[in-house]
């Protein structure tokens, strides 16, 4: 997956940023053992020799976005976005494996803005398209 996206990523993208994984809930990563997007983003960074910065967390409640329906997807994750660690890189890459709706993409772009991010663009694996 990450040498595809890698490969694929407008040039860019990939010049002088630092990638952002997207965050799993404390909860859900604890079940799962891992946080793909995590694992993506440090595979993407070791083809384009980029760093990675796992500064975002989730908080709140721990439904996933899975089996929502599209509305309460677009209306954000459930739960908040927020920095955990500082100082933030100008130029963000967020790294998630799938976007449906960009709801979760959206609320991290947010929290990095708010916290000093000067310009936050995402790649991700796979896109769904609209149900």
């Amino acid at each position: 997956m990450a040498a595809q996206m890698a490969a694929n990523a407008p040039p860019e993208w990939l010049a002088d940023v630092t990638l952002v994984p997207v965050p799993l809930h404390p909860r859900r990563q604890r079940s799962r053992g891992y946080n793909q997007a995590a694992l993506i983003a440090a595979a993407v960074g070791r083809r384009a020799r980029l760093e990675v910065v796992d500064c975002l967390a989730r908080s709140g409640p721990a439904t996933a976005q899975v089996g929502r329906h599209r509305a309460e997807r677009r209306a954000g994750p459930a739960g908040a976005v927020e920095v955990r660690a500082g100082p933030l890189p100008a130029r963000v890459l967020l790294v998630d494996d799938v976007v449906t709706t960009g709801a979760t993409l959206t609320a991290c772009r947010a929290a990095l803005v708010a916290a000093g991010s000067l310009e936050v663009s995402a790649v991700a694996f796979a896109r769904t398209l609209g149900r």
